[in-house]
């Protein structure tokens, strides 16, 4: 398709004079990024399920299970649940995204993660040492 598309550029700047030739370019170029789709990672909304093995998360790229044993722990403010993987590597729950249920989340994560900052005094050293199975 491109081979073809040049061709025909090509013949007509040869006929109407190079300068059309070269527009007509600068158009196609123009066009191509309008029309081609953007590389975005949005995956679609996500669903969220916590259960007594671990999490289940959903979304458009398929099913993930993730057991409690690959978070270090968690924290929270008002806004968010954090969960983390590592130091510095974490799963953001906004509290916003299920409005009235903070207490049952913040129950089911007490229940199987500890709570831990990692960049408040042991915990920090905690999360550091802290290996994926």
């Amino acid at each position: 398709m491109g081979i073809i598309a040049i061709y025909i550029f090509w013949d007509w700047a040869r006929i109407h004079g190079a300068i059309w030739g070269v527009l007509g370019g600068i158009l196609a170029v123009v066009v191509r990024r309008v029309l081609k789709p953007s590389k975005g990672r949005y995956l679609g909304r996500e669903r969220l399920l916590i259960h007594e093995n671990g999490m289940q998360i959903e979304n458009g790229a398929g099913l993930l299970r993730v057991p409690w044993t690959r978070y270090a722990g968690f924290l929270e403010d008002h806004q968010v649940f954090l969960l983390y993987y590592a130091a510095g590597q974490y799963r953001l729950i906004p509290k916003r995204a299920a409005p009235g249920r903070e207490s049952e989340i913040r129950t089911r994560l007490s229940a199987h993660l500890p709570r831990c900052n990692y960049r408040v005094g042991s915990a920090a050293t905690e999360l550091s040492s802290w290996e994926q199975p």
